[in-house]
C-alpha cells in the first residue's frame, strides 16, 4: 500500500477508539485487569487522528451510525468474562434494519401528507402543512441517507413539486 493510499484511509469511529482503549487499558468494571501497555507505549493509541480504520463501516449515514453505536437487539458476547462489555453483531443485520426503517420513513413521508392534505380544506392550513411536510422530508432524507446537500436539495425540490401539484389539483373537492 502506498503512502498516499494510507493517507486517504479514514480514522476509526469514536466507538471503535473507546473499545480499543478499554481493551488496552482495562475496564473500570474489572478491578484485577491491568494495562496491556506500560511506560511511554501506554499513550501510543491516545490520539485518534493518528490511527486509521482498515475496514471502515460500509454505511456511514446518520441512522446507521446511531444504530451501530446503540444496537438495541441481542448480540453475541465475545468473551466469557462478565466484566467484558464487548459484543458482536452482524453488519448484514444492521443493514437490514436500516433499510427497513428507511423504507418505513419514506413510505410515511409520502403517504401521510397526501392523506392529511386530502382532508384539509383551509388554504392557510394546507400551506402550513405542506411546508411542515417538506421540512420533515428534508430532515428524514438527511437522517436516513448519506446524500450530500445537492442531492438532498434536488430530492426535496422534487418532493415539494409533487405536494404542490397535489394541493393545487384540489382533489378533495373534485367529483
Amino acid at each position: 500500500m502506498l503512502q498516499r493510499d494510507i493517507a486517504m484511509l479514514e480514522s476509526p469511529s469514536p466507538r471503535v477508539l473507546a473499545a480499543l482503549r478499554e481493551w488496552l487499558h482495562g475496564s473500570s468494571r474489572a478491578s484485577n485487569r491491568s494495562s496491556k501497555l506500560d511506560g511511554r507505549d501506554r499513550e501510543m493509541f491516545s490520539v485518534g487522528s493518528d490511527l486509521v480504520a482498515l475496514r471502515p463501516p460500509a454505511d456511514t449515514d446518520p441512522l446507521s451510525k446511531l444504530l451501530r453505536n446503540h444496537w438495541p437487539f441481542p448480540s453475541e458476547r465475545l468473551s466469557p468474562h462478565e466484566w467484558d462489555r464487548f459484543r458482536h453483531f452482524k453488519d448484514r443485520r444492521l443493514s437490514w434494519v436500516v433499510t427497513s426503517l428507511s423504507i418505513a420513513i419514506a413510505t410515511f413521508l409520502l403517504v401521510v401528507p397526501i392523506i392529511v392534505l386530502y382532508f384539509v380544506t383551509n388554504p392557510n392550513a394546507r400551506l402550513a402543512l405542506t411546508i411542515t411536510f417538506i421540512v420533515a422530508f428534508a430532515i428524514g432524507l438527511s437522517a436516513t441517507t448519506s446524500a450530500n446537500r445537492d442531492a438532498i436539495f434536488a430530492a426535496t425540490a422534487a418532493y415539494s413539486a409533487v405536494l404542490v401539484v397535489f394541493v393545487s389539483g384540489d382533489l378533495a373537492n373534485a367529483e
